[in-house]
């Protein structure tokens, strides 16, 4: 066989469990659809650059490692669906890709920057994964014509509002849009994401006041009005223990602090998407009766 003239390689349904060695460097289509490959291993193209178009759906991959792709520089097709993929390396830079079909993984994480390098990316295939949200800036800049991101269980929340508002205003192909669904919350699971309600996305403003009988409690003022530890010290007179809450900081300099008590109340149920975590009034004023009761 004359290996200059090989254009397509044919490996599709052949029980692989790997990519073949030995492929033609000439080699521009690749098949290896409906196999049994587990693991891209990260030289696994590198004899074989000049392929633009790649399938490999319907195998059992579940670990592309970084660098696999890499060397691929003039891929212009790609289908890695029907997977078992988790993790992808978005870090591969394939610059000249047109088609991605991701759809059919086990997908959670979409990076902000996944789609950064893929300046000529025109369809996009990842419905039917695992994402809850897709961070704004994700989408915008792409110029895609093509657009597959339904059936993934998605938490309508405000981060992602602004899905909803570029849905409506977007005039390239969105296929089953009424499958672009919420998961949660509950009472707006199944409701499309572009008939989500408008939600009052301001964080919670806290009011703290301290009454002046209670004994031995100071308080530091941090820079924002959200609390940030909650110190304790035990009964043998040894360091103050933290429990990390948000930004500002309450002192307990109490010493009564029962043994055990690791955590307050309210220290790991406040957190917001952001990072940031807040207390509400309820929780406070059962912080302040738990230490009222140590005094």
């Amino acid at each position: 066989m004359n290996t200059f003239s090989v254009e397509l390689v044919d490996c599709a349904s052949k029980d692989l469990l790997s990519v073949p060695v030995g492929l033609p460097s000439h080699v521009t289509t690749l098949s290896l659809s409906a196999n049994k490959i587990q693991v891209l291993k990260s030289k696994s193209f590198v004899n074989v650059t000049l392929i633009t178009s790649l399938w490999l759906g319907h195998n059992a991959i579940v670990t592309v490692e970084r660098d696999t792709l890499t060397p691929l520089v003039n891929l212009r097709n790609l289908d890695i669906s029907h997977n078992k993929i988790v993790n992808f390396p978005w870090e591969d830079r394939l610059t000249a890709l047109q088609l991605l079909k991701m759809n059919n993984n086990e997908m959670v994480h979409l990076p902000k920057d996944a789609f950064l390098t893929l300046r000529e990316l025109r369809s996009l295939r990842i419905n039917n994964n695992k994402f809850t949200t897709i961070a704004q800036g994700t989408l915008e800049s792409l110029r895609l014509s093509h657009l597959q991101i339904y059936n993934n269980p998605f938490t309508c929340s405000c981060s992602l509002e602004w899905l909803r508002d570029w849905i409506r205003g977007s005039t390239i192909s969105l296929p089953e849009q009424d499958n672009i669904a919420c998961e949660l919350p509950q009472h707006l699971k199944g409701v499309s994401v572009v008939k989500m309600p408008k939600m009052d996305c301001k964080a919670p403003t806290i009011s703290i006041t301290y009454q002046p009988d209670i004994v031995n409690t100071e308080s530091h003022e941090g820079p924002k009005t959200s609390i940030n530890s909650i110190i304790n010290r035990d009964k043998s007179g040894g360091k103050p223990k933290s429990v990390p809450t948000g930004s500002t900081s309450v002192t307990v300099d109490s010493g009564e602090i029962g043994e055990g008590t690791q955590e307050l109340p309210f220290a790991s149920k406040c957190g917001i998407n952001d990072g940031t975590q807040y207390v509400s009034n309820e929780a406070l004023q059962g912080w302040l009766a738990l230490m009222l009761s140590f005094v």
